[in-house]
């Protein structure tokens, strides 16, 4: 039996936003030979499967926050867009979720959402993808390794510094893209600003 966590990928695609981050994200992730479960979450699907929690396993949330920051913007029934609150979240209190989302700590951190997520990893800025084949192949393999990531480390803020090193590791692989050109730099510091912004939940 593998040793590796389990992770699923749930995406919170919104068409009214174009080709954004989570967009980019998504084509990735369809044409990727990694072999991850996907779950697409919208207004009318928008329950967080229950995935095996034995084994430490991470769900990743690919997604934007509402306007109000109190949920992750949805697909709404109407063509719309609608905020998925925390009422509307279910999912095994075991579960770890790691939302790439920005400002993903302002909505996980409310009260509402604490008590429907306890243990959660994200970020506490804007995070930005460059729109390229090789930038978003780079960033999901570096989004489906913190998820395991996370599920093997003992708490969410032990985790952080374990990420902080597949980040750098991250940098360091760019850097040596010499084909990239001007945009290797851009890369480098999408992935920088995205690793000083890290955040988890307490303890």
């Amino acid at each position: 039996m593998s040793n590796v966590p389990e992770v699923v990928i749930a995406v919170a695609q919104v068409p009214r936003f174009g080709r954004d981050a989570v967009a980019v994200l998504a084509e990735a992730l369809a044409r990727s030979p990694f072999v991850v479960r996907t779950i697409n979450v919208s207004a009318k699907a928008p329950t967080a499967p229950l995935v095996r929690n034995d084994t430490g396993d991470c769900l990743i949330l690919l997604a934007h926050p509402c306007h109000q920051h109190d949920g992750f913007a949805v697909e709404g029934r109407t063509a719309s867009v609608e905020c998925l609150k925390a009422g509307s979240w279910r999912q095994d209190s075991d579960l770890r979720l790691y939302a790439h989302t920005c400002n993903g700590s302002v909505v996980l951190g409310s009260q509402a959402w604490q008590d429907s997520v306890e243990e959660w990893v994200s970020y506490e800025g804007s995070i930005e993808i460059l729109d390229t084949p090789i930038s978003a192949d780079l960033w999901l393999g570096l989004l489906i390794e913190i998820g395991r990531d996370f599920a093997r480390t003992h708490s969410p803020e032990a985790a952080i510094a374990s990420i902080e090193g597949l980040y750098r590791r991250a940098i360091r692989s760019v850097d040596q893209m010499f084909s990239l050109g001007d945009s290797r730099e851009v890369m480098k510091a999408t992935l920088q600003l995205a690793a000083d912004a890290l955040c988890a939940s307490s303890e």
